[in-house]
């Protein structure tokens, strides 16, 4: 048998104090982001969005899935303000810039909610009994 915990979706904060911004311009930045990290579905379904034929084979386009990513997983930010110190907007457009101008930082967050989501999937698993061996010597 195998359970599974189906709660509903959750958030993350994520601050400049992350481990995945050391060595980076943002670390220790005084920023706030929240992300609700999107399942595998919304996924598989951008990877479809994004798809083109190039020489003869469909490939994906994976640089846009992981901006639509970043764009749909941001839920709100503090701190995050344009070259002038005016606010930037945590809406679409807002979400966008930031993904388009500045791939390095967005592409940090994404990373840090999808890592997110597989390790709440795995604290789950484990909650409900659930072990694969991996890592075990099994």
């Amino acid at each position: 048998m195998l359970k599974l915990n189906m709660d509903a979706a959750f958030e993350v904060e994520i601050t400049g104090a992350h481990p995945a911004f050391v060595g980076t311009p943002f670390a220790g930045a005084d920023f706030k982001i929240r992300v609700r990290p999107l399942n595998r579905t919304q996924i598989a379904d951008l990877g479809r969005k994004h798809q083109k034929v190039h020489a003869g084979r469909t490939v994906v386009d994976d640089t846009a899935v992981a901006q639509e990513v970043f764009v749909q997983s941001v839920v709100s930010w503090e701190g995050i303000v344009d070259q002038n110190g005016t606010p930037l907007e945590c809406d679409a457009k807002g979400k966008r810039a930031v993904a388009l101008v500045h791939w390095s930082f967005a592409s940090l967050v994404t990373t840090i909610t999808m890592e997110s989501q597989v390790e709440r999937e795995t604290a789950k698993d484990e909650e409900v009994g659930n072990s694969s061996g991996l890592g075990s010597g099994a």
